[in-house]
């Protein structure tokens, strides 16, 4: 309204008759109205609709964060042997505990993984039976370097794009992961609070961490 009515008090420098109130306070409205800008109803509504296509897929999922321990140092060592016992590991091992307990395997990251449970139960059981069969694999692996994981477990709101999931769900999963001990499970305060005791396992508090 002051930008309207300095416009108009430059307008013309003439002397003119000043106006009534009521005339001064319709000339600033109209003078004011002139200078908005118009919406094509057309090109408006038409974005409107675009913008409920592009709607974001949301959902709550229980996500696993697997690596292997001293990956780098295992290839430096003897890389052949490492990618054989790595391949290894997932088809007797890993990949049976995700099929075994209704997960999905999202992504392979070199030597990490992502993997999504509709149940935060069947998540860290998953990641249970992964440690606990390290000691059954065959006998030929014994000849081939030892893999050990870390697995963290973070139960979160997930974004999904096809096949794919992201957001703070999977970022924090992953976070968790390094704060694991080899061969052991670190998971968020909601994963331990959701399974309560419907888990024969008691996970140690390590305070609280900032990720």
């Amino acid at each position: 309204m002051l930008w309207a009515q300095f416009v108009l008090e430059n307008k013309s420098r003439r002397p003119r008759k000043r106006p009534s109130k009521d005339a001064a306070e319709a000339l600033r409205v109209v003078e004011f109205s002139k200078r908005l800008p118009t919406f094509e109803p057309g090109p408006y509504f038409s974005w409107l609709g675009q913008m409920t296509e592009e709607r974001v897929n949301r959902k709550l999922a229980a996500i696993l964060a697997a690596d292997v321990v001293g990956y780098s140092r295992l290839m430096g060592a003897d890389e052949e042997g490492t990618l054989a016992a790595l391949k290894q590991h997932r088809q007797a091992v890993f990949d049976p505990a995700v099929a075994g307990h209704n997960g999905r395997i999202v992504k392979l990251i070199g030597d990490g993984t992502i993997v999504e449970f509709a149940s935060v139960v069947d998540a860290v059981n998953c990641a249970l039976s992964v440690h606990r069969a390290d000691g059954a694999l065959p006998n030929e692996t014994l000849r081939q370097p030892k893999i050990v994981l870390r697995i963290g477990i973070n139960l979160g709101d997930v974004i999904t794009e096809g096949d794919d999931i992201y957001g703070d769900g999977v970022n924090i999963a992953a976070r968790l992961e390094p704060l694991a001990e080899p061969g052991g499970i670190c998971v968020s305060s909601i994963v331990n609070e959701s399974i309560g005791n419907r888990i024969n396992v008691r996970f140690q508090d390590a305070g609280e961490i900032r990720v």
